[in-house]
Parts: C-alpha cells; sequence; structure tokens
C-alpha cells in the first residue's frame, strides 16, 4: 500500500507549503517534486539530502519532500527524525501532521495515528486522503463499521482513487460476510480451498498475525491484545472454511520484517542490502514466525509463498547482501537459505506449501522446484503444490 498512498499524499496536497526561498533552492525542490511524481525516490532523496548538507538553514519543504521519499523507502526511523524537524518548524501544517499520522499508521500505532489524524478532518472535512488512513486505522483495530464509513467517504471524495476502492472492498468482505455468504457458496463454483491475500505489513499475512512472542522488545511494540485477537480471528475463518468442505491457505512474504526488526536485531541486516542471507538470526526469525503461527492457528491447512517478491525483495533477481558469505552463494543457494527454513517447519507441522510466481519460471526457481520435490519425496509429512 505504501507506493500509492505516498502517491495520494502528494497529489493531495499541491499547494504551496508556504515558505519563502532562493530561486536556486526552490528550483531543486521543483526538481526533487518532479522526481516524486515519476516514482523516482532515491534521485529525489539524493537531490534533498544534499540540500540538508549544504545548508544551515534549506527550505523547511525539504524536509516534508525527504520525509516522502523515506516513507516510500519504508525506512521508518529517517521518515520520522526529518518529520521531527518539520513539525518543529511548522507544527501546525497540515501536511506535517497528517505524514505524522500516515508514519504512525504504518509502523502499526493505529491509536496514535487516528488522535494525529482525527483532528485535520474537522480542520479539512473534504480530505480525501485523511479520512482513508483513518478508515485503514480502523480496519486495522478491528471496527469494522467505523472503517466502511471513513473508507466511503473517501471514495466521494476521491472517486478516481483506486486505492480507496480496493481498500473498501476488502473491508465490506470481512469475516462476517466470508462466513456467511463466500465459504457456503464456494463448491457451486468448483473452488476447493480458500486462500487469504494480504500485502506486506498491510493485513492478512503472517506477519501481520503473529505476535513475534520469541522477540520481547518487538513484541512489546505492539497493542496489547490485539495480536491474540488476529490469530483467533484466523483460526475462526480456517475452522469455517473446513465446516465448508475448503482448504484454508494463507499468504506470507518470506523476508518481510516488520517496522522496528532490524534496528532492534541489527545482525539480520545486510552489506548493502536490507538483510543477509547468511544471518543465523534471519533464518531463525523465519523459523520461529511460521512456528507461532501454525501453533496459533492449527487449523491452518498451509501457505502459499511467492519467492520471486518476497516482501520488499527480490529472491530471484536481486544480487543480495554483499558480505563474503552471501557473495559466495549462487542464486540457487540464496533461494534454499530461506525456503529451507519455511519447509523444515511446513514438514514438522504437516502443512502444505504452494509456491506461486507470476513470472516465467526461471532456472533458478526451476532448480529449487526440483530440490524442493526431492526433500519432499524423504518427508511423508509434506506437502507442496507449485502453480
Amino acid at each position: 500500500m505504501g507506493h500509492l498512498i505516498v502517491a495520494v499524499i502528494f497529489m493531495s496536497f499541491p499547494q504551496s507549503l508556504g515558505f519563502a526561498t532562493d530561486t536556486l533552492a526552490q528550483d531543486r525542490l521543483r526538481q526533487a517534486t518532479q522526481l516524486i511524481s515519476e516514482e523516482k525516490f532515491e534521485a529525489a532523496r539524493q537531490i534533498l539530502e544534499a540540500m540538508l548538507a549544504a545548508s544551515e538553514h534549506p527550505p523547511p519543504e525539504t524536509y516534508c519532500q525527504l520525509t516522502l521519499c523515506y516513507l516510500k523507502q519504508t525506512e521508518w526511523k529517517k521518515a520520522e527524525e526529518t518529520l521531527q524537524t518539520f513539525l518543529r518548524l511548522s507544527p501546525e501544517n497540515f501536511l506535517a501532521l497528517y505524514l505524522k499520522g500516515y508514519l504512525l499508521f504504518s509502523t502499526q500505532r493505529y491509536e496514535e495515528s487516528l488522535r494525529v489524524l482525527e483532528p485535520l478532518i474537522e480542520r479539512q472535512p473534504g480530505n480525501a486522503a485523511s479520512h482513508k488512513v483513518i478508515g485503514l486505522d480502523h480496519f486495522m483495530l478491528g471496527r469494522i463499521e467505523q472503517a466502511e464509513a471513513e473508507m466511503k467517504r473517501a471514495t466521494e471524495l476521491a472517486p478516481k482513487d483506486a486505492e480507496a476502492h480496493y481498500y473498501l472492498g476488502r473491508i465490506v468482505t470481512t469475516l462476517g460476510y466470508i462466513k456467511s455468504e463466500i465459504l457456503p457458496r464456494a463448491a457451486e463454483y468448483g473452488m476447493n480451498s480458500i486462500e487469504v491475500n494480504g500485502r506486506p505489513g498491510d493485513g492478512w499475512d503472517i506477519a501481520w498475525v503473529i505476535g513475534f512472542e520469541k522477540y520481547p522488545e518487538l513484541a512489546a511494540l505492539f497493542p496489547k491484545g490485539e495480536r491474540r485477537e488476529r490469530m483467533a480471528l484466523v483460526e475462526d475463518l480456517a475452522r469455517s472454511a473446513h465446516d465448508n468442505l475448503l482448504e484454508f491457505l494463507v499468504w506470507n512474504h518470506e523476508l518481510y520484517l516488520p517496522p522496528g526488526f532490524v534496528e532492534l536485531y541489527p545482525k539480520v541486516k545486510g552489506v548493502d542490502y536490507p538483510v543477509c542471507l547468511s544471518s543465523e538470526l534471519l533464518k531463525k526469525s523465519i523459523r520461529n514466525k511460521y512456528v507461532e503461527f501454525f501453533q496459533g492457528a492449527p487449523s491452518v491447512d498451509g501457505v502459499v509463498i511467492s519467492v520471486n517478491e518476497s516482501g520488499q525483495f527480490s529472491l530471484i533477481t536481486d544480487a543480495g547482501c554483499k558480505c563474503d558469505r552471501c557473495r559466495r552463494l549462487s542464486q540457487h543457494e540464496r533461494l534454499m537459505a530461506v525456503l529451507n527454513e519455511v519447509i523444515a517447519v511446513t514438514t514438522e507441522f504437516k502443512k502444505q506449501i504452494v509456491l506461486r510466481t507470476f513470472r516465467r519460471l526461471s532456472s533458478t526457481i526451476c532448480t529449487a522446484i526440483q530440490s524442493w520435490r526431492r526433500f519432499a519425496g524423504h518427508s511423508p509429512g509434506f506437502l507442496g503444490r507449485c502453480r
């Protein structure tokens, strides 16, 4: 969701922020702004960071645009620090406060996000972007009626916002509707399984459900009781699927790490890459994630994974970490460093894996599948499918 919402942020506030700056600085800001509109966030970031380094008193807008870049690149800590500077310069600036609310939402601090954003719609009731994020906050907190009302308002105010319509659809097709309307009718359409599909950090993938019990410092960042409620919700859906003779599978992103994980556990960080695939701590975190999930929702039949778009990374095409150990890994070895952890846990719990790719099968994926099937042949409890 980050990409589209950041674009909406930018387009929803085209007006000048109201600060006087010199001509050269304005030119550079315009250049960075154009790059952001073209989704060239790294190039824009370099310009903006250079502006901050070159001047003790850069235009305040610089901090705003740089915050947008950090948000897009999911660098939450830098985004927060930069935004705090902007807010010190302009504490009542509408865009600055909106960005603060969005940042709080992105880092799963939903109640805090609401406390920031709800006063904003009193100031500007017609701001669709604020209504949208408020709706998502309510949705993540399980307040379906409030979420639906806010998202409907967002679609009314911005009828061309495809993402708002997408989220409205997700909200209205939640638990009650799924259990009463979708699951009982699935057989009519020749369906024999249900897949719960979420994007990284956005809801319904495994990292959104579990409480990260093995990582107490990270677990302390989540609202108390929230993760237990989500786990109970997934288990309830899985049981309802079984009542209707359906398998129940949950999508997951193997390498997605929630906000705060890398900062709390820096050993997982790679060299010139977000993660190190040679890190034993990273491998253990993947394994622990699946163990906690299957223990908490034992009725789930398995997981769907898509290795070519694992969270924010691509195991197939990325060059990966540049540490000495990772540089010696082939693509196949890099892929299996992750898949082996998933296979081990699903085998232990006798769960299925559905491996899905939306690209033409590369030789690397084909080799991985062959390795996978050889492993499955020696593991009676392991069920694997490729689609």
